[in-house]
């Protein structure tokens, strides 16, 4: 049985100066800052006997995050409302595998998908069946 985790909480910002474009753009910075906290655990099943393989495994990712961003093009700045997002993704899967000789090997298997993305709208579970032979 093998298990990873990670945990980062991370300040970041961006400081960008375009210059002016005469007669018709006069020039922009922009300043965006934010924080974000970011968690991601997985943890994996691996049987390995003579002629078969069993890898099973789960796993969950998670970042939240908030952003602010200014926009100055020269006649005072311009804020934009703070942006809050949250995305998550958990994911489990189970894989058989089955070796007739050494060079053909059946893989069966199937894996579920839980994927929340709040800022691009999307939220999809789903299944997904594996079958194959190498």
């Amino acid at each position: 049985m093998l298990f990873t985790g990670a945990y980062v909480d991370l300040d970041h910002s961006l400081l960008e100066e375009i210059p002016p474009e005469p007669p018709f753009f006069p020039g922009l910075n922009i300043s965006i800052l934010g924080n974000e906290k970011t968690m991601d655990i997985q943890g994996q099943y691996i049987f390995d006997a003579n002629k078969l393989n069993i890898l099973a495994g789960v796993g969950y990712f998670e970042i939240e995050g908030e952003s602010d961003s200014i926009f100055d093009y020269g006649f005072g700045p311009l804020p934009d409302p703070t942006e809050y997002y949250r995305d998550r993704q958990s994911n489990l899967y189970s894989y058989l595998n089955l070796s007739f000789t050494p060079n053909v090997v059946a893989t069966l298997g199937i894996a579920y998908d839980d994927v929340d993305l709040e800022l691009n709208a999307i939220n999809e579970k789903k299944y997904s069946p594996k079958l194959g032979i190498q």
